[in-house]
Parts: structure tokens; sequence; C-alpha cells
């Protein structure tokens, strides 16, 4: 059996039917395996897109149905939109883009180290709407 790049786990968790939030015909709604906050989803597309890096102008309609499957996702907490951020690593660990969802409370043991909380609030997380903003290609170097 050929081991598998620990990168590639999002990959390979999207499949798993049990693990399926939300589907559409785009993109998919899971929970983050190690989660940085009390609510944290990821909605990655079925399309393989390593990063924000491999967008075209074609994807999007795809961010966009990324973003209403995070809505569902949120309305399954019993929480408001505004308690919520929405936004994609600029130097992701893993491959296959993907949005977090997550919730502004930060509050998890997975939150462990300095690197975790940065990794969301700073410029590191670039925000779903800065992106759909730039309508642009993002170039390698930010």
């Amino acid at each position: 059996m050929a081991t598998q790049a620990w990168s590639d786990g999002l990959i390979h968790a999207i499949s798993n039917v049990k693990k399926q939030l939300f589907v559409s015909d785009l993109a998919v709604v899971i929970k983050d395996k190690y989660p940085k906050a009390l609510h944290h989803f990821l909605v990655l597309p079925w399309k393989d897109i390593d990063s924000v890096y491999d967008l075209s102008s074609d994807d999007d309609g795809l961010l966009q149905n990324m973003y209403e499957l995070g809505l569902k996702a949120i309305g399954t907490t019993g929480l408001t939109v505004d308690r919520f951020d929405f936004g994609y690593h600029m130097k992701p660990s893993m491959r296959r883009l993907h949005l977090h969802v997550i919730s502004k409370d930060y509050y998890s043991p997975c939150l462990s180290h300095r690197y975790h909380w940065n990794a969301f609030n700073t410029e590191f997380l670039l925000k779903h709407e800065s992106m759909l903003a730039k309508q642009t290609f993002i170039p390698r170097n930010q």
C-alpha cells in the first residue's frame, strides 16, 4: 500500500461520504479535523485546484458556491454569520483550495501555538470578501 502525503489529507477527506456535511455539484463542506474554534468548517471544490494562486477568472461561480455552502454550515450552529470569518490561507499547508468558515471565538484545544492564532488573525488569511474584490489572479509572491 502506497503511503499518502499528509498534505493530501483534505483530498482524501472529501471522498468520505460520512464526513460530507453539505454537497453541491461544485464543492463540499467538511468539519476541520483539528478545529481552531468551536465551529470550524472547510469548504473544498471538487475541481483539482491547489490554492488561491491556481484560480482563474472561470472560477468566480465556484467561489460564490463555496461561500453559499459555508452559509449552510453556519446554519447548523445556531450562530449568526457575523460571528464567523471566511477566508483562504495565503500559504496553505494542505493541498486543495479550501475556504475556512470559522467562528470568531477561536476557542479550541487545537489552538495551541501562536502560529495557529496568526493563521487566522493576520494577513496570512485572505478574507473571502477580499478575494472576490481582487477579481484577478493572485501572484505567488504575496
